[in-house]
């Protein structure tokens, strides 16, 4: 909890636990781990629990021209007292 009000403090955001980033492509951003070359810009966002996974999927679409302009993977979603 310390280390959410520090980042709230400062008017930042944090993500996690277990996360594999987050990217806007709309907005030249990209905290993930998919290579920028396999991602394909398009007007769908994507949210996923299993990022690691969703990747794969990007990068198997990106020669047909599939993909997501932003996206998000929300990880563990387990909240501790």
């Amino acid at each position: 909890m310390a280390m959410a009000r520090l980042a709230r403090s400062y008017g930042m955001r944090l993500l996690g636990p277990n996360v594999s980033g987050t990217f806007n492509l709309h907005a030249c951003f990209s905290a993930a781990a998919a290579p920028i070359g396999h991602l394909y810009p398009t007007s769908l966002v994507g949210v996923c629990q299993g990022g690691y996974a969703f990747y794969d999927m990007l990068a198997l679409g990106f020669p047909l021209r599939m993909g997501v302009g932003q996206f998000i993977h929300t990880g563990t979603n387990a909240i501790s007292p």
